[in-house]
């Protein structure tokens, strides 16, 4: 833990470069389990039901 320590402590002049590198880091990472959502919402709503209006809005 010490070792962290002084990490954090050389960083934080730099938290916010810190913030953004791990916020896009995470941000591909919760796009990638939205996307099968977004499938799902299609498939069910849209082509089992048979509404266009919900394919065309999943699929945007």
């Amino acid at each position: 833990m010490p070792g962290l320590r002084r990490i954090f402590r050389y960083m934080h002049p730099y938290r916010w470069i810190a913030f953004i590198g791990f916020f896009t880091v995470i941000l591909p990472v919760i796009m990638e389990l939205v996307t099968p959502r977004m499938v799902q919402f299609v498939i069910d709503k849209g082509i089992r039901g048979q509404n266009m209006d919900a394919v065309w809005q999943g699929s945007l």
